[in-house]
Protein backbone atom coordinates (compact mmCIF):
# COMPACT_ATOMS: atom_id res chain seq x y z
CA UNK A 1 0.00 0.00 0.00
CA UNK A 2 1.05 3.16 -0.81
CA UNK A 3 -0.56 6.22 0.76
CA UNK A 4 -1.87 8.55 -2.08
CA UNK A 5 -3.85 11.89 -1.04
CA UNK A 6 -6.92 12.76 -2.65
CA UNK A 7 -6.98 15.83 -5.38
CA UNK A 8 -10.78 17.03 -4.97
CA UNK A 9 -12.37 17.17 -1.07
CA UNK A 10 -16.29 17.55 -0.58
CA UNK A 11 -19.33 16.33 -2.21
CA UNK A 12 -17.39 16.02 -5.28
CA UNK A 13 -14.43 14.52 -3.82
CA UNK A 14 -12.17 11.38 -4.92
CA UNK A 15 -11.09 9.41 -1.69
CA UNK A 16 -12.17 5.88 -2.79
CA UNK A 17 -10.60 6.72 -6.07
CA UNK A 18 -7.60 7.53 -3.73
CA UNK A 19 -8.02 4.26 -1.59
CA UNK A 20 -7.89 2.20 -4.24
CA UNK A 21 -4.98 4.13 -5.61
CA UNK A 22 -3.12 3.36 -2.89
CA UNK A 23 -4.31 -0.30 -2.18
CA UNK A 24 -2.64 -0.79 -6.04
CA UNK A 25 -0.14 1.15 -5.68
CA UNK A 26 -0.90 2.97 -8.73
CA UNK A 27 -1.41 6.66 -9.79
CA UNK A 28 -4.22 8.61 -8.65
CA UNK A 29 -5.03 8.99 -12.82
CA UNK A 30 -5.02 5.64 -13.59
CA UNK A 31 -8.81 5.09 -11.88
CA UNK A 32 -11.51 6.38 -13.16
CA UNK A 33 -14.24 8.64 -11.41
CA UNK A 34 -16.53 6.35 -10.30
CA UNK A 35 -19.89 7.69 -10.07
CA UNK A 36 -23.88 6.67 -9.50
CA UNK A 37 -25.38 4.88 -6.57
CA UNK A 38 -26.00 0.80 -6.18
CA UNK A 39 -25.52 -1.30 -8.93
CA UNK A 40 -24.03 1.50 -11.43
CA UNK A 41 -21.88 2.43 -9.30
CA UNK A 42 -20.86 -1.61 -8.36
CA UNK A 43 -20.96 -2.19 -12.32
CA UNK A 44 -18.08 0.55 -12.82
CA UNK A 45 -15.73 -0.36 -10.17
CA UNK A 46 -15.81 -4.17 -10.57
CA UNK A 47 -14.96 -3.32 -14.54
CA UNK A 48 -12.22 -1.03 -13.14
CA UNK A 49 -10.77 -3.59 -10.94
CA UNK A 50 -11.34 -6.88 -13.36
CA UNK A 51 -8.22 -5.99 -14.67
CA UNK A 52 -6.50 -6.26 -12.03
CA UNK A 53 -8.12 -9.80 -11.53
CA UNK A 54 -10.28 -8.52 -8.25
CA UNK A 55 -13.50 -7.41 -7.28
CA UNK A 56 -15.13 -5.34 -4.50
CA UNK A 57 -17.93 -6.15 -2.25
CA UNK A 58 -19.19 -4.02 0.93
CA UNK A 59 -19.78 -5.99 4.13
CA UNK A 60 -21.65 -3.78 7.16
CA UNK A 61 -19.29 -2.66 9.90
CA UNK A 62 -21.72 -4.17 12.29
CA UNK A 63 -21.56 -8.02 10.64
CA UNK A 64 -19.98 -10.55 12.80
CA UNK A 65 -18.85 -12.28 10.43
CA UNK A 66 -16.21 -9.49 9.34
CA UNK A 67 -13.69 -10.55 11.98
CA UNK A 68 -12.93 -13.67 10.60
CA UNK A 69 -12.11 -12.19 7.02
CA UNK A 70 -8.97 -10.41 9.18
CA UNK A 71 -7.86 -12.99 11.30
CA UNK A 72 -6.54 -14.64 7.49
CA UNK A 73 -3.89 -12.70 7.26
CA UNK A 74 -2.77 -8.61 6.56
CA UNK A 75 -6.12 -7.39 4.43
CA UNK A 76 -6.19 -4.11 2.97
CA UNK A 77 -9.76 -3.04 2.25
CA UNK A 78 -12.04 0.26 2.14
CA UNK A 79 -13.40 1.70 5.54
CA UNK A 80 -16.13 3.83 4.76
CA UNK A 81 -18.36 5.93 6.75
CA UNK A 82 -19.09 9.47 8.07
CA UNK A 83 -15.86 11.97 8.18
CA UNK A 84 -15.37 14.51 11.07
CA UNK A 85 -16.58 16.88 8.40
CA UNK A 86 -20.05 15.76 8.09
CA UNK A 87 -20.27 14.20 4.72
CA UNK A 88 -19.68 10.24 3.06
CA UNK A 89 -15.75 9.17 3.20
CA UNK A 90 -13.46 6.52 2.61
CA UNK A 91 -10.29 5.43 4.26
CA UNK A 92 -7.45 2.21 3.77
CA UNK A 93 -7.56 0.29 6.21
CA UNK A 94 -5.60 -3.26 7.41
CA UNK A 95 -7.17 -5.92 9.15
CA UNK A 96 -10.25 -3.77 10.42
CA UNK A 97 -8.04 -0.67 11.12
CA UNK A 98 -7.74 2.63 9.44
CA UNK A 99 -3.73 2.98 7.73
CA UNK A 100 -4.00 5.47 5.66
CA UNK A 101 -6.96 8.43 5.44
CA UNK A 102 -6.52 10.32 2.20
CA UNK A 103 -7.99 13.61 2.77
CA UNK A 104 -5.63 16.13 2.97
CA UNK A 105 -4.10 17.05 6.37
CA UNK A 106 -6.18 20.50 6.40
CA UNK A 107 -7.18 21.08 10.07
CA UNK A 108 -10.61 19.77 9.53
CA UNK A 109 -10.56 16.35 11.04
CA UNK A 110 -8.96 12.93 9.71
CA UNK A 111 -10.43 9.18 9.84
CA UNK A 112 -14.08 8.57 10.63
CA UNK A 113 -16.62 9.69 13.09
CA UNK A 114 -18.48 7.06 12.00
CA UNK A 115 -17.61 3.54 10.31
CA UNK A 116 -20.79 2.09 8.22
CA UNK A 117 -18.80 -0.51 5.66
CA UNK A 118 -15.78 -2.56 4.90
CA UNK A 119 -14.98 -2.79 1.42
CA UNK A 120 -13.36 -5.89 0.20
CA UNK A 121 -11.47 -6.86 -2.17
CA UNK A 122 -11.58 -10.60 -3.55
CA UNK A 123 -9.71 -12.53 -5.99
CA UNK A 124 -11.16 -13.31 -10.09
CA UNK A 125 -9.90 -16.81 -10.94
CA UNK A 126 -8.80 -15.36 -14.55
CA UNK A 127 -7.70 -18.39 -16.24
CA UNK A 128 -9.26 -21.84 -16.13
CA UNK A 129 -12.11 -22.89 -13.96
CA UNK A 130 -12.00 -24.48 -10.31
CA UNK A 131 -13.93 -27.91 -10.16
CA UNK A 132 -14.31 -29.73 -7.10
Amino acid sequence: MIPITQTRIGQDGNCFAACIASILEIPLAAVPEFSGEGYEFFDAVNGFLARYGLYYYVVGADDPDIEHVFRGGDTYHTVEGISPRGGPHACVGLNGRIVHDPHPQDGTGRGLNVVENYGLFGSRMTTGVYQD
